[in-house]
Order: C-alpha cells, then structure tokens, then sequence
C-alpha cells in the first residue's frame, strides 16, 4: 500500500471513529443510567420536535406521562411555532421552545435555564434526527428514556423500542407510555372544543366574510403541508373550493407562510382567506366548520381530533402511519406502485395530480349528507 493510500485509509477509519462516537457515542452517558421511574421524579423534560399533526398524534402519550408523573414539574419542549398549542397536552406542563443552532452542551445548558435542573428526560423524537440524544448524553440527567431509531439506543436508560414500526403513529408514540406509564391505557387522540369557544369561533369566521353564511354550512380548505409532494395541486383546491360555495360558506386555511397560497386559491375560489390565526385559536376554528378538505397535514389531524368531519388526499404519506382517525374521515388515495415513497419532491407528481376534483366533490357531497358516519376506508380512484 502506497503511503498516498495508508494516509486516506487513515483518514476514512478516523472519519468512521468519530461518526460512531456522534451516533452509538450519544449515550455514553447511558452507562450510568436508571430506567425512568416517573413515579419517583421531581421533575421531567420530554423532548418532542416534530410538527402539528405529530404533535396532535402524541397528546394522548403526554397526557399519560402527565398522569404517571403526578407530583413532578413537567417540562415540555417543543419547536417554537407549536408553543402556542402545546396548551393541548395539559394544564401541568411548562412548556419551553427549542433554540436553532445550538450545539448539544448549550441545548442542555439553555434548558437548565429556561426550565430549572431535571432528573428525568424522555426523548420521544421518531424519525432519525439525533438532537435529543445528544442533549440527553450533555445534560447527565439521572434518568433518560428514549427510541432506538437510528443508533441511539445506546443513549437511553429506558429504551422504548424502534419508531419505525409498521402502525399509526399515535400507537408508536403510545408504546412511551406503555414502558414509563403502564397500566394507562392511550387512546386515538380527542380534543373536544367547548360550545363557546366554538361559536366564538363560528363568529369570527362569519366577521371576515363579505356577506354573512345565513344558517348555510360553514366548509374549510387547507391546502398547505409540509412537503410540496404531499399538496394536492393549487389549481385543484381553487376549483373544489369554487364548487363548494354552492354549499355553504368557503374559508381557505393556512399559517403566515402559506399566505401567498391562501389568498391565491381563496381569490379564485371566491373564499374567505384565514392566515392570520394565531395556533392557539386554530382548534376551535375548525371544530366550528362543518367539514375540512386538506392534504394529510396539521390541520387534517387536529380536525380529526376535534371531531370535525374531513375529505382529504394522500399521495407519498405511508397510509398506515398517517391515515386519519375517527369515523368521518374520507380519504382519497390512487395507491399506485410508487406510492407511498416518502418523498418530500416529486415532479410529475402522479398519486395527487391524479385524484380528480369531481372525486373529491362526490366525497365532500356523501359526507354533509351523512354517509360518513363510520370509517370507511380508502377511496380509490384510477
């Protein structure tokens, strides 16, 4: 072997070393570990950073954490653009928004700051992202628990298994409790919304329209999603929602990034564009329509959750993770052979540009009727 050769092989088996110490190495900590005894915590951090919809899939394993750790201060810490819903897990957490860019040793250190010092920490992250890991292993609490995903088992006194089984997320997310919490059965996530808050809400939808709804139905859009792959084209949610106003009272949904889109399919449409909501508001709004259209997003599951009927498209979302839960959910999927690939892009775009706006129509029509009043499964077009 040349010299030039031993030197990059050197290097190559160095670069190997330190990649195991950032992935097995996040738990070296875990040595010293306990298994998490909620019981016997005085305080507990539970680390979730993912979006709307995993944050609504997740209350109800929250709420069983929050029961099991009865006398502890709860810390909950989450993205910054859910603080203003966290509000949903429980009175009794304390919620603080993660900071962007820091390194494990300040993630750790800035919550000792912004929560006070903790003995427990449950990292509930699902896919493979190694934030929470890290911090686990910088901040040395006594007790950590967390998922196997991804090589951070090693991390974790208490390891909850793999997030990447094949089943709804909430169930994944469930398994949590069922190791740090047992005995307290989770549920399909059930947010009810009070009468007031939702005529309060009914009402500050009906101040934005140009002319009152009169006693018509009140019918949501929600064109926004994470990914671009996951939306059903703009175009099409425009011509649904032009549709719809021959039904009832047409409200296009989104967040101050999607304003743009909003105000564009809400203009074609004829609708009213609600962008400007702030999150916390966001629950007693849609539990104050009558039915949703959305792609598989936030605002689907959290509908779902408030018991508001939906219509919805899914195209490279995994069904089995991510399918609506309740008895009046319709989904629409053409279940082709690439489909669900998990893509965050795709160009031609086949399993949601080939959902036909007449689909969608016929579905909305059977559900303000009635039909829907049990799950009824994929609808398949094509």
């Amino acid at each position: 072997m040349t010299p030039s050769l031993r030197a990059f092989a050197a290097g190559v088996w160095r670069a190997g070393r330190r990649a195991a110490r950032g992935i097995a190495g996040v738990g070296a900590a875990a040595t010293r570990s306990r298994p998490v005894e909620l019981g016997r915590c005085r305080s507990v951090g539970v680390f979730f950073p993912h979006r709307l919809g995993d944050f609504v899939l997740a209350v109800p394993t929250l709420q069983a954490l929050a029961d099991a750790a009865a006398t502890a201060r709860l810390v909950l810490v989450v993205r910054p653009a859910l603080s203003g819903i966290a509000h949903l897990a429980g009175s009794r957490w304390n919620v603080v928004a993660t900071r962007e860019g820091l390194a494990a040793r300040e993630a750790a250190r800035y919550l000792s700051q912004a929560a006070g010092p903790l003995d427990g920490f449950i990292d509930l992250t699902v896919d493979e992202h190694l934030e929470g890991a890290r911090i686990a292993r910088a901040g040395q609490y006594p007790m950590t628990a967390g998922f196997t995903t991804a090589g951070r088992g090693a991390g974790f006194g208490t390891r909850l298994g793999s997030a990447r089984t094949p089943e709804q997320l909430w169930r994944v997310l469930g398994r949590a409790a069922d190791h740090l919490a047992p005995g307290r059965d989770c549920r399909p996530p059930s947010l009810p919304v009070d009468a007031a808050a939702r005529a309060g809400a009914a009402a500050d939808l009906n101040r934005r329209c140009a002319a009152p709804a009169d006693g018509r139905p009140l019918l949501g859009l929600a064109p926004g999603a994470t990914y671009p792959s996951q939306q059903w084209p703009a175009e099409a949610f425009a011509a649904a929602g032009a549709a719809l106003g021959a039904r009832g009272k047409v409200f296009v949904f989104g967040s101050p990034a999607e304003r743009e889109l909003v105000q564009e399919i809400a203009r074609r449409a004829g609708a009213t564009p609600v962008w400007d909501l702030p999150l916390g508001r966001l629950p007693a709004a849609l539990a104050s329509v009558n039915l949703l259209v959305a792609n598989n997003s936030g605002p689907l599951h959290l509908a779902a959750a408030v018991g508001t009927p939906t219509v919805s498209v899914m195209g490279p979302t995994d069904p089995v993770r991510f399918w609506p839960l309740g008895p009046r959910n319709r989904v629409l999927r053409l279940g082709l052979p690439c489909s669900p690939c998990g893509r965050g892009r795709c160009a031609p775009h086949p399993c949601l540009r080939g959902i036909p706006v007449e689909a969608v129509l016929e579905a909305v029509a059977e559900t303000l009727v009635g039909i829907a009043g049990r799950e009824l499964g994929e609808v398949v077009h094509g």
